[in-house]
C-alpha cells in the first residue's frame, strides 16, 4: 500500500501509528515526518520525501513542478491531508502553492482522508483546495456544526469525530 502524509502537525501525530504497519510505501513533503519515520518505522516500509524548496521556519518542502513529476511514479492508495480551514462547501489552505500541491495529490490518490481540528471550522482562506466531496472521510477532534455535517453527508463524505 502506498500512502501520502501531508506536511502538518496534525498529520505528524499519525507517524507513530504508521510505523507499526508493515510493507508501506510512504510519501511525504514533511521533513519532520520523514525523519521520524526513518528513525522509527518498520524496516519493511519505504519512505520517500518528495523534496523541493524548504520553506523558511517550516519543515515543509514545496516545489510544485518537481513534486508533480515525482508523484507520477507512484500509485497512491491513500492520501492523508490537513487544511487551514473548512466550511460547509470547501476546504482551504493559506498559500496557493500548498493548495495546488494538495489538490494534485488528492486527484492522484484513490482515497483521501482530511484531518482537521475544531479551530479550522468555518475558517475560510483565499485558496480553495477542493470541495468536501473530494474526501472519503473527514476526521476531527470535535463534532462539526450541523450545517457542515449535513453538507458532508450530502456529498457522500463520512465525518468521524
Amino acid at each position: 500500500m502506498c500512502i501520502y502524509l501531508d506536511a502538518s502537525t496534525t498529520v505528524f501525530e499519525l507517524c507513530p501509528y504508521v510505523c507499526e504497519v508493515n510493507h508501506l510505501i510512504i510519501l511525504t513533503n514533511d521533513l519532520k515526518s520523514a525523519q521520524y519515520l526513518a528513525e522509527h518505522t518498520n524496516p519493511s516500509n519505504k519512505i520517500f520525501e518528495i523534496g523541493g524548496e524548504v520553506r523558511h521556519h517550516s519543515t515543509t518542502s514545496i516545489c510544485q513542478d518537481f513534486e508533480h513529476s515525482f508523484i507520477q511514479h507512484f500509485n497512491i492508495d491513500l492520501a492523508i491531508c490537513s487544511a487551514s480551514g473548512i466550511d460547509d462547501r470547501f476546504v482551504y489552505e493559506k498559500s496557493l502553492n500548498q493548495a495546488l500541491a494538495k489538490k494534485n495529490i488528492i486527484e492522484k490518490a484513490k482515497n483521501t482522508i482530511l484531518l482537521v481540528d475544531q479551530t479550522k471550522f468555518f475558517h475560510t482562506g483565499f485558496y480553495k483546495i477542493n470541495q468536501l466531496s473530494a474526501y472519503k472521510t473527514i476526521i476531527s477532534d470535535a463534532a462539526p456544526d450541523p450545517k457542515m455535517l449535513v453538507a458532508a453527508e450530502d456529498c457522500g463524505t463520512e465525518w468521524i469525530y
